[in-house]
């Protein structure tokens, strides 16, 4: 059985905050704001897990945590004390008070609301849907040619959103969204918490691109609330439940349309780059270890022989989807070697690879005293990386997930879908999407790097392939 951290005892004694003198801060800050992720390794590499930034002259002051015992503070213990940080702040423009940048009543009222959605009896609905898209595009893409995966992931991914939780086919606005979401990323993922308190000023080009952006998605987002007003019937979907929504635990009240085109904002966005950023790095992964593609396709087809008394691999979504596991627990039950490759990647390349607090008031975190607006930062790319609970930390080892090391960790050395009251509401049905979709994929085709093609990583507000996922598909045999 594939084991995930769980453990809440302290890994070690508190470690010592380390303060880096401001010379030093001033030299890194180009890669601070060109490669961030670079940056925060050396960090990590020269100062220890806990690193209190402060710039004299300025309003700077950044506490970088890469300690386990102190993420659970700030996430789980001291999370009253602290707001989402600036850099989410930012995307408000954007996402308005959705579920990633709201907070207090507001916030427990939206999750109350969205939640069911993402209920068991959902999860096992929409599973039908995500393989059934899954097996589409997949059969669709084409052979024998260098494709990039992580387009085509986008598509696949806005396709299985749009179905499951609008109940709309989103496929004919599929690269004007896809496109819209990139120049977005760029612009917000641009304003780093640091460069916004140095007072670095966004780029004219970008911030014009994400205006046209912004009007593609409000566009689309309108016309879809405004459908559903039109005919606000149950269709299992999460709009539906918006629509019809009543806070029986609050004041009665319903969302208001303002307050639906925030959710369906945020959903529209994370719902669907997350889960295809995810997949990507999967895929990359993958496709430099033939030998653990072989053992995870042997494994789906197993499951698929098992359910369906010798099915093959070509069966359809009809004949098989009645024995394929409908829920995420018993996917990762009977697939520990694909659960084991999907942690794997969520370790080396978190979507979420940064996730930034303000304090609302003085608070004290790993021994450092914090002011109100100073920025708390966490960085699980940085964590997940880490010697101290990773053997090989830079190597993809799928292996290590059914270690007892492994489950012995402390739940907070691996947190891809974050933790405590705002963890990701919808991990359950990304670890599910993504399942299934990597199960089509390993069924129908196989797929090998693009020689001498160079990956490279873009730090915006998720961990993108900068150049793409180039791989050549072949039919499996």
């Amino acid at each position: 059985m594939t084991t995930s951290p769980t453990s809440e005892t302290p890994t070690a004694s508190a470690p010592r905050p380390s303060r880096p003198d401001t010379e030093e801060i001033v030299a890194l800050l180009p890669q601070l704001l060109s490669d961030p992720g670079e940056a925060l390794l050396a960090l990590r590499e020269r100062h220890g897990p806990l690193v209190h930034i402060t710039v004299e002259g300025t309003p700077v002051n950044v506490l970088i945590v890469n300690e386990p015992g102190i993420v659970r503070d700030v996430l789980v213990d001291r999370g009253h004390d602290l707001v989402k940080g600036r850099g989410l702040q930012t995307t408000r423009a954007l996402l308005g008070d959705g579920l990633l940048t709201s907070e207090g009543e507001i916030h427990a009222r939206h999750r109350r609301l969205v939640a069911p959605a993402f209920h068991r009896s959902r999860l096992e609905r929409y599973a039908r849907t995500m393989a059934d898209r899954a097996r589409v595009h997949v059969a669709s893409w084409p052979r024998g040619e260098t494709v990039d995966i992580h387009e085509l992931m986008g598509s696949l991914m806005l396709d299985i959103v749009g179905r499951t939780l609008f109940d709309v086919d989103l496929t004919g606005d599929s690269a004007g969204i896809g496109g819209a979401v990139t120049d977005l990323l760029v612009h917000f993922g641009s304003q780093t918490p640091l460069g916004q308190l140095l007072g670095v000023e966004p780029d004219p080009e970008e911030e014009a691109r994400a205006e046209t952006a912004l009007a593609t998605l409000e566009s689309l987002v309108t016309r879809l609330i405004s459908d559903r007003r039109a005919d606000p019937s149950d269709r299992g979907d999460l709009l539906s439940m918006l629509v019809a929504a009543r806070d029986e635990d609050g004041d009665g009240s319903g969302l208001t349309d303002a307050e639906i085109r925030d959710e369906v904002m945020t959903l529209l966005l994370a719902g669907h780059e997350t889960t295809a950023n995810a997949l990507s790095w999967t895929v990359h992964l993958l496709s430099h270890r033939p030998d653990i593609v072989d053992s995870c396709a042997v494994e789906a087809d197993l499951i698929r022989l098992s359910r369906g008394n010798g099915a093959d691999h070509r069966a359809s979504p009809a004949e098989t989807m009645e024995r394929r596991p409908q829920s995420t627990a018993e996917i990762m039950e009977r697939q520990p070697q694909l659960t084991a490759v999907l942690n794997e990647s969520l370790r080396l390349f978190p979507p979420a690879w940064a996730m930034g607090r303000e304090a609302l008031r003085p608070v004290t975190l790993g021994g450092v005293d914090l002011p109100p607006e100073a920025q708390v930062l966490l960085t699980p790319w940085v964590l997940h990386r880490d010697d101290r609970f990773w053997d090989h930390p830079d190597e993809f080892m799928p292996q290590r997930w059914n270690s007892a090391e492994v489950a012995s960790h402390h739940r907070f050395v691996f947190f891809p879908f974050g933790g405590g009251a705002r963890s990701c509401i919808g991990e359950h049905f990304a670890r599910m999407e993504a399942m299934t979709v990597l199960n089509e994929m390993l069924t129908l085709v196989t797929f090998r790097p693009l020689e001498g093609h160079m990956v490279g990583r873009d730090h915006s507000l998720t961990l993108r392939p900068a150049h793409g996922v180039m791989v050549e598909l072949a039919d499996r045999s």
